[in-house]
């Protein structure tokens, strides 16, 4: 039965001509929203080029005609920042939608859920719906009780009776860390899940402008490769004739004042660590633990009396103490980072943790840290007081890596204009990495590979 009785159609509020599947999707989309006391998750899927984003503003433009709130979200803060370039709409994470965040005496970072107690009812669009994890609700930087996908399921569905859930992505991408499948973009399985009625409509055709790049060519090669079991050596990416030419490359387009000009793609931790040392040198930085002009990447939620920085926040260091400071062990320096947040710059000043740098994890050691807490319990009555991070600016010092390089998981939901993709432990079976990889770059990319 119908909840929403209107004579304005979805297809009255576009500026643009929808292929057959756009068309159809829109349809869907336009009775899903009619049927809210039925239907109550949508799964817009579709491959890079399809034109999602086109169609997110077009039923947001609808959304709004009709006068239903809706709420944009990104399981990243980057991904949201794109989403909002994109579309020009208002987009948060998902996190910051359904969580409380509580920093512990520790440094790690509790997710606390928040409740939504809006019986207005509400319309959520999530996109990069691929990302959200649907297991391993904790990890050592992280405590929250249930994985991301419960909790925000949890959270629309304890609103109004009649809220609503459209999920976006792409099911070709990688699936989240140590997980097989994207539940959120399988209508069987949150059918089984949760019980709930799910629509899924899979968008088919590549738009003309999208058509002639040469970067939506190779993924969609790469779909077909993966689609009939066909060996990703067998493709022919665009190459450079060395891995000295991709450094070449990579230093040619380098700007730190502009952070989405270029991103080197790798397979694991250690081919970033490898990389992020051969650009820094290449560069000037190679002699130095930390430089002005360095990018840097957070590795852990880091908040104060002001801001909260999520996890994967990119940053160039703005300026930087001569001066290291040892306690306990553990070395910091004080630092200026400049963090962008969809056009606007956030200047933190903040201690580091110089030992974090060189740690593909970024982890630093219990030992160490049970000693800092000792030292700051008896140096700062504040902390001693409070037990929290962030009232000790050596507990609450920033755990940082290099940003010049990145796997293909931590590139996931971002992109650049230019992308070098490593070739080295590249299987010929990894078409999900590999079109990751692929389909981060907006203009060019290149290997230095391929043929095995």
């Amino acid at each position: 039965m119908a909840n929403t009785s209107t004579s304005v159609s979805i297809f009255e509020n576009i500026s643009f001509k929808p292929t057959n599947s756009q068309a159809k999707a829109l349809y869907e989309l336009e009775e899903f929203i009619e049927n809210a006391s039925e239907d109550r998750v949508f799964i817009l899927s579709g491959s890079a080029g399809t034109g999602k984003t086109t169609l997110t503003k077009a039923v947001v433009d609808y959304l709004n005609h009709l006068d239903l709130p809706v709420i944009l979200l990104a399981p990243t803060g980057k991904a949201a920042s794109i989403l909002k370039s994109k579309s020009g709409l208002e987009t948060q994470t998902i996190h910051q939608l359904v969580y409380h965040p509580e920093q512990l005496e520790d440094g790690r970072v509790k997710f606390n859920f928040k409740g939504n107690s809006s019986e207005v009812r509400t319309i959520y669009i999530v996109d990069e719906a691929s990302m959200i994890p649907a297991k391993n609700a904790s990890s050592g930087e992280y405590i929250s009780t249930n994985p991301l996908l419960f909790d925000l399921m949890r959270f629309v569905f304890s609103g109004s009776p009649l809220n609503q859930i459209v999920f976006l992505g792409d099911a070709y991408q990688l699936t989240p860390v140590l997980e097989d499948e994207s539940i959120a973009l399988s209508a069987k399985r949150i059918n089984e899940i949760f019980e709930l009625t799910v629509k899924q409509v899979q968008l088919t055709e590549i738009t003309r402008q999208a058509g002639d790049s040469p970067v939506l060519t190779l993924a969609n090669q790469i779909k077909t490769a993966r689609d009939n079991n066909i060996s990703l050596y067998s493709l022919r990416p665009p190459r450079l004739a060395s891995e000295a030419l991709a450094l070449d490359y990579y230093t040619t387009f380098f700007d730190c004042q502009h952070l989405d000009e270029i991103m080197m793609i790798c397979k694991s931790n250690d081919q970033v660590q490898q990389w992020n040392r051969r650009i820094r040198e290449k560069l000037g930085f190679g002699h130095f633990t930390l430089c002005v002009g360095d990018v840097v990447m957070l590795r852990s939620a880091w908040m104060d009396t002001t801001y909260q920085m999520v996890n994967g926040n990119m940053g160039v260091i703005a300026s930087l103490s001569d001066n290291t400071e040892e306690i306990a062990g553990l070395k910091f320096k004080d630092a200026e980072i400049i963090f962008k947040n969809g056009e606007e710059n956030i200047r933190i000043n903040t201690k580091v943790f110089i030992d974090s740098l060189d740690n593909p994890t970024a982890k630093v050691d219990t030992e160490s840290i049970k000693y800092l807490k000792n030292d700051r319990m008896i140096k700062n009555t504040v902390f001693r007081a409070s037990q929290r991070a962030k009232d000790d600016l050596y507990m609450n010092a920033m755990k940082l890596s290099y940003g010049y390089a990145l796997t293909g998981h931590k590139a996931q939901g971002s992109e650049w204009k230019r992308v070098l993709i490593t070739p080295d432990k590249l299987h010929s079976n990894d078409h999900a990495w590999m079109y990751t990889a692929v389909t981060r770059a907006k203009n060019e990319l290149f290997s230095w590979w391929f043929n095995k």
